[in-house]
């Protein structure tokens, strides 16, 4: 009895003399955003000028601005005393903040986090401990690289103690590699964002469809001169130089992906030579091409429109001959390749140098991306002010349910009108899109029609 006497009394006091150590290791991720500006390439004043509508754009990046990071994934190593590194997974907040809790029976040796180029799907705050990290929204990567790591930052014990609170800062790399990535994850988050928060409800079937999507920079593919594909429905390549010069052709290529996981395509529904209508494989804004790559490259503009802008969006900040010259409109870069004149969303008709491109009647804007693109915008937008705005009462998710509603394996011809796998280079455009929503949307029929005169979809083949 003595002995187990002295035992147990020394099993309870035994804690008492090992002191559990405990923290909490917090920081900011920033990065430098070494992307060109999008809207001074759209013709407007610089997103970074503090004149004119700038709450309607992404404030304050662009042009080597410094930039909190949002939404990125840190994986957080604590090592304690002898033991092996334990590792722990968070995401940023909107402010490029994190925290993650530590606590232990030795003091620290070493403390470490690790930026990923990957949106995780976590909540705000939520941190989960294990070897691998969690499952992705999306991740940006280069070829032979399966997470790329663009930032880290460490403390170990030789620069004295790290008990208790720590605080680890990482500012993400800046070399050429890394900012092609940082430039691409960048644009992704922002697209994400913007495209969750415009669908009703906020986050929810938009965000859920688009997950586990794969984002490669620096690929060398033969790709368009866009310098961007999506291959399949969770691929986006993108050439050397695109992701930092061109930042909206990602956002167009993500507009595909929600396109192929809307209709549940594994790859696009066409090849190159489906772009050979006006003789070439190649296609520009205002280029007239067979209606189905026609309908998808404008589906995939417009989702591209809605990273830039939101559906209120009414710059007022024209300068010379751009997408402002006749109005208060929203617009994309110029070019696809690089033209002279800036393309509006919403203005029927434009002029150039070399004459008139626009969605005018009888351009047959059914044939041209920037035309269908139009049309999109004009299902979602709320112009302020416009008392004239055809449709009010959409968002991104209604469209994406029409999407979704397309009725599937119906051929051969002509039963697969209207339907997503409809043959030839002519099937998938207006005309099926406007039937498959008044399905749905009974009562837009009058708000489509106005939509198809002013973008001059009336000519798209209806069989």
């Amino acid at each position: 009895m003595r002995c187990l006497f002295i035992f147990v009394a020394f099993a309870l006091a035994a804690p008492a003399s090992w002191a559990q150590f405990s923290g909490v290791v917090s920081g900011r991720v920033t990065a430098t955003d070494s992307r060109e500006d999008p809207y001074s390439a759209a013709g407007y004043l610089s997103s970074t000028n503090p004149l004119g509508n700038a709450e309607y754009r992404l404030p304050n990046r662009f042009n080597d601005r410094l930039v909190n990071v949002p939404e990125i994934l840190v994986e957080v190593c604590v090592e304690l005393g002898f033991v092996p590194c334990r590792y722990q997974w968070t995401r940023t907040d909107e402010g490029g903040r994190f925290a993650v809790p530590w606590s232990g029976l030795l003091p620290p040796t070493k403390i470490r986090a690790r930026v990923y180029a990957m949106r995780p799907q976590l909540a705000d705050g939520e941190v989960i401990a294990g070897s691998n990290p969690p499952p992705r929204e999306f991740r940006v990567t280069t070829a032979g690289v399966t997470n790329a790591i663009v930032g880290s930052n460490e403390i170990n014990s030789s620069t004295g103690g790290l008990e208790g609170n720590q605080t680890l800062n990482v500012r993400l790399s800046t070399t050429s590699t890394a900012v092609e990535v940082v430039s691409a994850y960048l644009t992704a988050e922002e697209t994400y964002a913007m495209l969750s928060e415009q669908s009703i409800p906020a986050g929810g079937s938009i965000r859920s469809d688009m997950q586990g999507v794969d984002i490669f920079a620096n690929s060398v593919f033969s790709g368009d001169s866009g310098g961007g594909v999506a291959p399949t429905n969770a691929e986006v390549l993108l050439v050397p130089g695109v992701a930092q010069a061109r930042p909206f052709t990602l956002a167009h290529e993500l507009g595909h992906i929600v396109a192929w996981r809307a209709m549940d395509w594994l790859a696009p529904p066409y090849e190159f030579s489906a772009y050979t209508y006006d003789g070439d494989v190649t296609w520009s804004d205002f280029s007239n091409e067979h209606e189905k790559p026609a309908f998808w490259e404008g589906f995939a503009h417009f989702v591209g429109g809605m990273w830039m802008w939101p559906r209120d969006a009414n710059p007022g900040e024209p300068t010379g001959n751009t997408c402002g010259a006749s109005g208060n409109n929203p617009g994309f870069p110029r070019g696809h390749p690089l033209t002279a004149v800036c393309v509006s969303l919403e203005t029927a008709s434009q002029h150039s140098a070399t004459g008139l491109i626009g969605c005018g009647s009888g351009v047959s804007g059914h044939r041209r991306a920037t035309c269908v693109a139009r049309s999109f915008w004009d299902i979602v937008d709320r112009p302020p002010g416009t008392t004239n705005d055809a449709m009010t009462n959409r968002d991104l998710g209604h469209v994406v349910r029409v999407l979704r509603s397309y009725p599937r394996l119906c051929f051969p011809a002509p039963f697969d009108n209207r339907c997503r796998d409809e043959f030839g280079y002519d099937g998938n455009n207006w005309k099926d899109y406007q039937a498959n929503h008044l399905s749905i949307f009974t009562g837009d029929a009058a708000a489509l029609d106005a939509i198809e005169s002013s973008n001059d979809q009336q000519g798209a083949t209806n069989d």
